[in-house]
């Protein structure tokens, strides 16, 4: 009695009669279909398929839900195309899917089997930074890069670019290849020229593409000028460099009050005014001299950066006597005592205050008289001295120096405090 009724119903919900005077038609919904298959294609894409077992169907519809959730319709196909392409799904989770025919009359009456499917990890260029460059030279200098995430497949090349235009690509020769894989690596720019200022960026290619970290800029150190006294190469010009040998920058303080409360390298031009960069060079603190960049590198040496560019450090007080005693073998280089100055300093008055006593610059060291910032941060002393600081501390608070003058021909020795702001001259290595 039950499986008479059940046949009963369906065939109430699953058929329609037509009658006119010649003919009677009867239609059923369609079979459902059956052996639903699926594939991830990619991230966002799952293409599916399945068996059509019907031969009245108009159409498919395909539902889809998420976890748990509730099932809608996603998709629709027509009579006898059993494929459909899922798109604009999102990575790494997880679909279920159904499918059932319909026709005028109605949906099948049962769906086909579920199918779940989850997408994949999300395949993106990859995520790096470009690591601070140091260790400039004229010529050299060293950079690199840190890549945290190689995109969600093999990172191919890595390596850094440079140009002296802003934003450059792995399209320039000027390019490293530094290996493949994520985490730190380390890149040699060469072929640069000095005194130039150049971009440079890190980069990483997967198969996905190539991606870049933050841009950085860096100025090659100007190759120095130098001559050769006795046994010692000295630069002929001031120093005039803005950042430590690794690329580090050294504030410019022109506050007085600031100044003299520093205890971190800095340096400014004479007067606060850039016109005399030319050719007096920079004035520098002590705390530069030394590379003292922070409070950790005050207290630690062994943290603290060098000015000099490659190849060159500031000298010790020893190297300055030695200096003197070349050029006055009778010279007591403790002492104002000595015929060295003159010999030294760069002649005529163009520079020099008048007299300029026994100016002859003999040994080419071509000193000129590029004042010192003092204790309360104001200026002193241009066109009558020149004040340059040594890498030997004097006490706690003051450091050695040697100095010229208008009106002797003495290389005289000074201790300054460590706030004040003297010239730097740079001797080889």
């Amino acid at each position: 009695m039950k499986k008479l009724l059940g046949a009963l119903l369906v065939l109430v919900y699953s058929c329609t009669t037509t009658n006119d005077s010649n003919t009677t038609t009867t239609t059923l919904v369609p079979l459902h279909p059956t052996n639903l298959i699926g594939t991830v294609t990619t991230a966002t894409q799952i293409n599916l398929s399945w068996t059509d077992n019907s031969t009245n169907e108009v159409g498919f519809k395909i539902e889809r839900k998420t976890g748990t959730g509730v099932y809608a319709v996603v998709g629709i196909t027509a009579t006898d195309i059993t494929t459909f392409s899922d798109n604009g799904l999102t990575p790494n989770t997880t679909y279920t899917y159904r499918v059932y025919s319909n026709n005028a009359v109605g949906n099948s009456l049962t769906y086909s089997n579920e199918l779940t499917r989850t997408t994949t990890s999300a395949i993106l260029t990859p995520t790096l930074t470009t690591t601070a460059v140091s260790l400039i030279a004229t010529t050299t200098a060293v950079a690199g890069g840190t890549i945290s995430s190689d995109g969600g497949v093999t990172i191919t090349a890595r390596g850094v670019c440079w140009s002296t235009s802003r934003n450059p690509t792995i399209a320039l020769s000027t390019k490293t290849n530094d290996g493949s894989g994520i985490g730190t690596f380390t890149s040699n720019i060469t072929g640069l020229t000095s005194g130039i200022t150049y971009y440079v960026r890190a980069y990483s290619t997967n198969n996905v593409g190539t991606a870049y970290g933050n841009e950085l800029s860096f100025t090659v150190a100007p190759a120095l000028s130098s001559v050769t006294i006795c046994t010692q190469v000295w630069a002929i010009k001031n120093l005039d460099v803005t950042t430590y040998s690794d690329g580090t920058v050294i504030p410019q303080v022109t506050d007085p009050t600031e100044w003299i409360n520093l205890t971190t390298g800095a340096w400014c031009y004479y007067n606060n005014d850039a016109t005399n960069d030319a050719v007096y060079g920079k004035l520098y603190n002590w705390y530069a001299v030394m590379g003292i960049y922070d409070a950790a590198s005050l207290a630690n040496p062994a943290l603290r950066k060098k000015l000099a560019p490659t190849g060159w450090h500031v000298p010790t007080y020893t190297e300055w006597g030695t200096l003197i005693l070349c050029l006055d073998l009778n010279a007591n280089v403790s002492s104002q005592f000595n015929m060295a100055g003159g010999k030294m300093k760069a002649t005529g008055t163009l520079f020099w205050q008048s007299p300029n006593t026994d100016a002859t610059n003999s040994s080419g060291f071509t000193g000129l008289p590029g004042g010192n910032r003092i204790y309360n941060g104001t200026f002193s002393y241009f066109g009558k001295s020149g004040k340059w600081w040594s890498s030997s501390e004097y006490s706690t608070a003051s450091a050695s120096s040697r100095e010229l003058s208008y009106s002797g021909g003495s290389a005289s020795t000074g201790n300054y405090n460590k706030i004040y702001g003297l010239s730097v001259r740079c001797i080889k290595d």
